[in-house]
């Protein structure tokens, strides 16, 4: 019951997703973006490469009044002074005992409290923004009080092997397709690490210092207990993943066991939290957080669909292991055509019959998730010279 439940959680996700007309053409005017005075933290641990990019975009979208702050974390090389080019709101932090992004977005607290804005965006050093995303976030968070994120997904390089098309892929399904429906059921989203806005308020009262090495989703938890969860914008932003199969590993590996360690520490919270409250909403989003990385909860299905035609072959009973694989197809059918409808990424057409061989290269994280949980954050490399280009 428990495998047939969470299959048709995620298939009324994906199918929810399917049915929304999530596309924003309304344009924001003028007077709309004067009305909204942001900050940008742009945290920043050894970008030299990206970051020019990254500042470029970001000042095509904001106005006099509002301000960069470049966090340079740790830095041992030319982040700081490719920042001062464009912004002279530049913090350089050297503390080898404070590695990771959170605390870099709190070494920007103080600067923030002086500028007595009415929005604070988080914006990656290697993030590229779709035209709009910066305002239209801003805006959001304005207009509903909470924190608002984009949608966040991953350009494949040009000729990428398949486990790197394929992270993309489900990154894509993560924080488009199954946010997209997790927005509607549960008015609560994740923070995905790029491309969020929080209220000032927000923003300031909240304690970056926890240093947890997925310390995006970390905060979507604390604001939903908080009864400040995330709502999810329409507005678009990119990251690269990395080319090299062994670096793309290790940052799957960061994500995929920092993902795993807040479902241990936060699902029961949470629990708590929606039962107390009576609160369906909290119970969706926690429901949602509980479901491991795609390609695992694959894995787990597949060994749990085995054992119930076992059982079912035992005892004669076979509408259990029927029902599963019809629900099984829903599924794919449904986030296939939802994934498809919402993306602008260009995708391989045949990617995702190639899924088995993935699991096989993903396999050694979820061992080590088991044995060797990584804690400690790392970095993650780039490639030298970033596209420019960042439309589908």
């Amino acid at each position: 019951m428990i495998l047939i439940g969470s299959l048709l959680f995620l298939t009324v996700e994906c199918w929810l997703a399917l049915l929304a007309n999530f596309e924003d053409s309304k344009q924001i005017t003028d007077k709309e973006i004067e009305s909204v005075s942001k900050a940008i933290v742009v945290p920043a641990h050894n970008e030299e490469k990206c970051i020019e990019s990254t500042l470029k975009d970001i000042k095509g979208q904001i106005s006099p009044k509002d301000k960069i702050i470049v966090v340079a974390h740790n830095c041992s090389d030319k982040t700081e002074e490719i920042s001062r080019q464009y912004t002279d709101a530049v913090i350089v932090v050297n503390n080898e005992n404070k590695k990771g992004k959170s605390y870099a977005i709190s070494s920007a607290k103080k600067s923030i409290k002086e500028s007595s804005v009415d929005v604070v965006c988080v914006i990656d050093a290697d993030c590229r923004l779709e035209d709009g995303a910066l305002n239209r976030i801003s805006l959001e968070a304005k207009k509903y009080n909470r924190a608002v994120q984009a949608i966040y997904t991953m350009k494949v390089p040009e000729d990428s092997n398949l486990p790197i098309q394929l992270s993309a892929l489900a990154f894509m399904i993560k924080n488009q397709t199954r946010m997209i429906g997790l927005n509607i059921i549960a008015d609560n989203v994740h923070i995905t690490g790029s491309g969020f806005a929080l209220p000032y308020q927000v923003f300031c009262e909240y304690d970056f210092e926890h240093g947890h090495i997925v310390e995006d989703m970390q905060m979507g938890v604390d604001l939903v207990l908080r009864g400040q969860g995330a709502k999810l914008s329409n507005a678009r932003v990119f990251s690269e993943l990395p080319e090299q199969a062994s670096d793309a590993k290790d940052q799957r590996q960061r994500w995929e066991h920092g993902h795993l360690s807040v479902i241990k520490s936060s699902f029961k919270k949470l629990l708590v939290n929606a039962l107390k409250h009576r609160d369906l909403a909290i119970l969706f989003y926690a429901i949602d957080l509980l479901y491991p990385p795609l390609i695992l909860y694959g894995i787990l299905c597949v060994v749990l669909s085995f054992l119930v035609l076992l059982i079912g072959i035992v005892l004669g009973q076979y509408l259990p292991i029927l029902l599963i694989v019809f629900i099984i197809f829903l599924l794919i059918y449904c986030m296939i055509a939802s994934t498809k409808k919402h993306s602008k990424e260009k995708l391989p057409n045949n990617i995702w019959i190639k899924i088995p061989k993935y699991i096989i290269w993903k396999l050694p994280i979820y061992i080590r998730a088991v044995f060797q949980r990584q804690t400690v954050w790392n970095k993650t490399k780039r490639k030298t010279t970033p596209h420019d280009d960042v439309s589908s």
